[in-house]
């Protein structure tokens, strides 16, 4: 054996970096992973203490192996204000953004009183006009908005027309949680939702597993028994 052979033998293969989240170091954006002393958030701390144990190297192959299944399964999305309509590949990050339990209800709460709040003024506008006759809707706003349909006036019977109710949310730079916009029309978020869910879970090394996360089909399902009840009244076609 020659010593061009015995070095060679002796050289250590690379060793793989552990998987890190740094910290936030911008003063305008909230820091979802570590509090102000640099300690993790409670509902992080599981999870970091579990991120040690993954390989950047790995949750690259990992993150192409997502990609992958993505294009097969061809999850696209389109940018509506784009004039060309491009559809442009669908892409995920396979870390999640934890939100609490606690934190959760907080948001849900809002976002139900919300809800009831636009359910009241859909039927308040089509129907006594309360809301105008009070001073608080100028009858501009309602009757010169082109989404108003005038023979839809009474025909709110049953305890809601809001079918359906989705809330764009982002986090404030104090920790709160701001509505940018409300969405009354097709869930298309909540089919980008399942995907993401089941390529994440293909494809997520076994130790970030959460058992907590809470599950999408109840949602799902709710959505499914809501449709079927709507339309117990129409014929076949």
């Amino acid at each position: 054996m020659n010593q061009d052979q015995i070095v060679s033998m002796n050289v250590n293969a690379p060793t793989e970096t552990r998987m890190t989240i740094p910290a936030n170091t911008l003063s305008f954006v909230y820091d979802e992973v570590y509090q102000p002393d640099l300690t993790p958030r409670p509902a992080w701390s599981r999870f970091l203490e579990n991120l040690k144990d993954v390989s950047t190297e790995e949750l690259s192959r990992r993150s192409l192996q997502a990609d992958e299944i993505l294009n097969e399964n061809g999850v696209t999305f389109n940018v509506f204000h784009d004039s060309r309509q491009a559809e442009r590949p669908w892409s995920l990050d396979l870390l999640p953004l934890i939100i609490s339990s606690g934190e959760w209800e907080t948001v849900a709460a809002g976002l139900q009183q919300r809800a009831r709040l636009l359910n009241y003024i859909i039927r308040d506008c089509h129907g006594p006009r309360q809301l105008i006759l009070d001073g608080i809707l100028p009858p501009e706003v309602l009757f010169a908005n082109p989404g108003y349909v005038r023979p839809f006036v009474g025909l709110h019977k049953g305890p809601s027309s809001l079918t359906l109710y989705s809330a764009e949310l982002a986090r404030g730079v104090d920790g709160g949680w701001r509505i940018m916009a409300d969405r009354a029309e097709a869930p298309a978020g909540a089919a980008f939702a399942l995907e993401n869910r089941i390529v994440v879970s293909r494809t997520i090394p076994p130790s970030l597993h959460e058992p907590t996360v809470r599950r999408l089909a109840p949602f799902f399902l709710t959505v499914q028994n809501t449709l079927k009840n709507l339309g117990r009244h129409l014929s076949d076609n």
